[in-house]
């Protein structure tokens, strides 16, 4: 692996424009598939050396990451706003965490002994097609490659034509108690008994052993708060439904994140020979923020296409764009106030199994089960934004 000290010239196969889950992923499967002998360059303008995001999922089996697992479970608890609780049991899903940390630490681990990566720390300030290859320009000079991969620009808001934007946005603490009150082996995934407003506003408690948790306060709105605000909600949560007092825990880790909950169409072939990928390539499932298992379920697509191919655009299953057509309709309902969101998401987790909604939004539901699913959700208000929807798609 060559640093940008090392720099030998400046075209190479395929350039990285931004190295983060989505570019680290996409290179570690090109690895395992044999391309890493194709000439990469991975630019980024920070090192990736903290422990600055957790990403969670939901998955049957393992994946190519499982070594670095960190927590892992098989029961869910969810907590209604009106005292009405569920376990889950998502079994066959595992509930699964991986830190930041030990994922670049594992994938620059695989990478640093091969000499035809290259990574370059700098600050991008555009990129273009030409005819033959991609061009990106740097604060460090300027590359080409024969494909590039853009994670780094992520498309804006398209104003005036009905689309829903709405920001997935939390602050969450890693705590240690002076004493012990976690089940290790169960997670609350969503408490709606706090305070909801004009907003999907929920905590999620994943212990990590009888005396340590990540409790993270979220928030479902246009507009990101106050840190004070999201501060006030985590001590009040863990006051009144953990019977914690401030002096009886120590914040060991605090994570701030803003994922993007858009329905306007995030292209992922920007042009001739760029790609979008990750959250700019439209990964992120726009009803939850899920991340994680799309970039892994792309990275593996743009792997095959390439091995049979030599380009890496593949064909989208279009039978599963009906739920981009779920998506907005439930970004409708939340984002016109149609219906409170705690209420939908209860709905779904109350009058169904556990695993056929997290199969639901994962998208691998049949439309038989998808059928059943929409019974159980507040009728007119999701009629009424599908047809808000259909008719803005036309």
């Amino acid at each position: 692996m060559l640093t940008d000290t090392t720099l030998s010239n400046t075209h190479y196969d395929f350039i990285m424009a931004g190295g983060g889950c989505a570019a680290l992923s996409l290179v570690y499967h090109m690895h395992r598939a044999g391309l890493s002998r194709k000439r990469m360059l991975i630019i980024d303008k920070s090192p990736k050396n903290s422990n600055d995001r957790t990403w969670c999922f939901w998955e049957r089996g393992e994946n190519v990451f499982e070594e670095i697992v960190y927590r892992k479970w098989q029961r869910l608890w969810i907590y209604g706003h009106k005292q009405w609780k569920k376990q889950l049991n998502i079994e066959p899903y595992t509930y699964k965490m991986i830190r930041g940390i030990d994922f670049y630490t594992y994938v620059y681990q695989a990478l640093k002994a091969l000499p035809n990566i290259t990574f370059l720390q700098a600050n991008i300030s555009h990129f273009d097609d030409t005819e033959t290859h991609a061009k990106v320009t740097t604060d460090k000079g300027t590359y080409t490659a024969n494909w590039l991969f853009n994670s780094y620009k992520r498309p804006q808001k398209v104003a005036n034509r009905g689309y829903n934007y709405l920001l997935q946005h939390f602050l969450g603490w890693e705590i240690e108690l002076d004493k012990p009150i976690f089940t290790p082996q169960q997670a609350t995934l969503m408490d709606f008994r706090i305070e909801q407003g004009q907003d999907t506003q929920f905590v999620y408690v994943l212990p990590y052993s009888t005396t340590e948790a990540l409790v993270e306060f979220t928030v479902f709105s246009p507009e990101v708060f106050s840190k004070q605000v999201y501060k006030t909600a985590l001590i009040k949560y863990l006051q009144q439904y953990l019977g914690l007092a401030q002096h009886n825990y120590q914040i060991t880790h605090t994570e701030f994140g803003v994922i993007p909950m858009y329905d306007s169409v995030f292209k992922q072939r920007h042009s001739k020979h760029i790609m979008n990928i990750g959250t700019a390539g439209g990964q992120t499932r726009p009803s939850t923020g899920y991340t994680f298992v799309n970039i892994q379920r792309q990275s593996n697509a743009i792997v095959q296409a390439l091995l049979q191919t030599a380009q890496p655009f593949y064909q989208q299953n279009r039978w599963q764009k009906r739920f981009n057509l779920y998506d907005s309709t439930l970004l409708q309902v939340l984002n016109k106030g149609y219906s409170n969101g705690a209420n939908v998401f209860e709905r779904l987790f109350k009058y169904n199994k556990a695993s056929t909604i997290l199969a639901f939004l994962d998208g691998n539901t049949t439309v038989a089960q998808e059928l059943g699913i929409f019974t159980t959700v507040p009728i007119v208000p999701f009629v009424k934004a599908m047809g808000k929807v259909s008719y803005r798609n036309l």
